[in-house]
């Protein structure tokens, strides 16, 4: 018994993670690609969900120690509390974990393709989050279609992995589905919105600020799609003056309202298909709340936004 509590204790810096709240996208996101499928009462649903959660709070709390962030979510990042050995720890324990018990909560019929799934998405997440680290610690600008290529990896994998694990859940309930290369350009598409309007925010968002601080991606020599825009990343630190600088020139040179611009054009993208998907005239109530949780407004002025800086 007092081995089960030490082990429990192990994971406090995750479980503080995932009760920090947040936006439950990707519950939301299971959810709306079941029903998509004509699939949403599936039994293995719910384990989808929980085996979701886990693994993406894990690339949270690991990602915050990469980025050197103090912050998610509103509160101070897990490792800020409970060390950075006993963070990383918790994270990759738990993957083994999650990986450890498939075999045990899913049915014989997909638990190997289940399995892959996750290596792959682990393997591929690394990928996206390495490439990230490499960039930002040698200072080197990607290209948009470098920047593309990380963020499917890094972000869009976990929606790639949740448009498989549903599609093979199909096989419990005996059904097929003819728009699987739909719903899987739907989650790419997706993933990339999601990425690329967390950088956005980053630096145009007064909301956002109270949560992170004030373009904290200008703060750790971050990637972003706005500064591979701008073809360069910043080198060092800035403090509130230089950021103000560098909001003026980000702003007066349009690339706030060209990434504005991308992203309506992938929102656009992702109605479309899952018309296309649907047959119905008009957007689901999922992507509906999705776009009104992930909203996006136009960047204020250089002159506007200093009421909001400490």
């Amino acid at each position: 018994m007092k081995y089960a509590m030490d082990i429990h204790k192990l994971y406090e810096p995750l479980e503080y993670n995932i009760n920090s709240g947040g936006k439950d996208i990707r519950r939301l996101t299971i959810l709306y690609i079941q029903t998509l499928l004509h699939n949403k009462n599936n039994p293995l649903t719910d384990i989808i969900i929980d085996d979701i959660n886990i693994a993406h709070n894990t690339s949270l709390i690991i990602d915050d120690i990469h980025d050197s962030s103090i912050k998610r979510r509103g509160h101070l990042c897990a490792y800020l509390l409970f060390g950075k050995p006993l963070t990383l720890n918790a994270g990759y324990l738990k993957c083994l974990s999650l990986l450890n018990n498939i075999d045990k909560k899913y049915p014989k019929l997909i638990a190997d393709y289940v399995k892959d799934l996750y290596i792959d998405s682990f393997y591929k997440g690394h990928i996206g989050q390495g490439l990230d680290i490499y960039w930002a610690t040698n200072k080197y600008t990607p290209t948009i279609s470098e920047y593309l290529l990380m963020i499917d990896n890094k972000t869009g994998i976990i929606f790639n992995t949740i448009a498989k694990l549903c599609i093979s859940s199909l096989k419990l309930v005996d059904k097929t589905n003819d728009h699987r290369n739909d719903l899987l350009l739907l989650m790419l598409y997706i993933g990339r919105f999601f990425q690329i309007r967390d950088d956005y925010i980053n630096l145009t968002c007064p909301e956002y600020w109270k949560l992170k601080g004030f373009c904290e991606d200008l703060d750790h020599h971050n990637v972003s799609y706005v500064l591979c825009l701008y073809k360069q990343i910043i080198n060092k630190p800035l403090n509130t003056k230089r950021k103000l600088q560098t909001y003026r020139i980000l702003y007066k040179s349009k690339l706030f309202t060209m990434t504005y611009y991308i992203l309506n054009t992938y929102k656009d993208k992702i109605i479309a298909i899952e018309k296309r998907i649907t047959g119905e005239p008009i957007i689901s109530s999922y992507l509906a709340e999705f776009f009104t949780k992930l909203y996006i407004t136009k960047a204020l002025s250089p002159k506007r936004i200093l009421k909001y800086i400490d």
